[in-house]
């Protein structure tokens, strides 16, 4: 800006803040103002005659770039490092005992997302302390390989796939006793699938299942 005349002047110079403002830079720094609702950088300058003042606006449109860049790259790594298999766990009262939860049956369903057939496919979870396996299991139920009792820690249940094709899926089904009747609500542990994928071994936890009882 340069004051052509021979009176000193002062002028006031504005400028609407847009969205990517966040991104800019000014120098010297301006007053922030709002003009019909929005807000607006502005600078007061007073010139002397024949003086000129420089108003510097940078806006960096690199950083938004990259934000992008590292946002797309973070989609990327998820879809090549996350596990092919799906995991839901869910659990339903079959049996009660004095107003209180005493048998379960849970249910965890085990699907392949990917599109390539997926090897040794390896299925845990485990039962609280407090509870039992039944081991009248339904006709055509998929049977561990293994169960591991642990009198502090419970029994953990081991289920092994050799294979799931593309979009395959597996429901293993078990029943659970309590040995003490459960009041208002359980929280189960998490399921965990175990495979190899891309030459790493890749894990997948299920949701937290969650059941309530009595009004809760």
């Amino acid at each position: 800006f340069t004051n052509t005349g021979n009176n000193r002047k002062t002028n006031t110079y504005t400028i609407e803040r847009k969205l990517w403002g966040l991104f800019t830079d000014t120098e010297p720094s301006p007053q922030k103002v709002t003009l019909s609702g929005k807000t607006a950088y502005e600078w007061d300058l007073d010139l002397a005659p024949q003086e000129q003042s420089d108003v510097i606006i940078i806006t960096n449109y690199r950083i938004i770039f990259y934000l992008l860049l590292l946002t797309g790259l973070g989609i990327l790594a998820y879809a090549l490092f996350r596990s092919p298999v799906t995991l839901t766990k869910s659990a339903t009262v079959i049996a009660t005992h004095e107003g209180g939860i005493s048998e379960l049956k849970i249910i965890i369903h085990a699907a392949n997302r990917s599109k390539h057939q997926i090897a040794e496919v390896i299925i845990l979870d485990k039962v609280p302390r407090i509870a039992s396996i039944v081991k009248d299991y339904d006709i055509g139920t998929v049977r561990p390989v293994n169960v591991l009792h642990d009198d502090k820690k419970g029994a953990l249940i081991k289920w092994k796939f050799e294979s799931l094709d593309a979009g395959e899926e597996r429901v293993i089904t078990y029943k659970m006793r309590s040995s003490l009747t459960i009041l208002g609500g359980l929280q189960l542990p998490v399921a965990v699938a175990k495979c190899k994928s891309g030459g790493h071994e890749r894990t997948t936890r299920s949701n937290v299942s969650q059941i309530g009882f009595g009004g809760e």
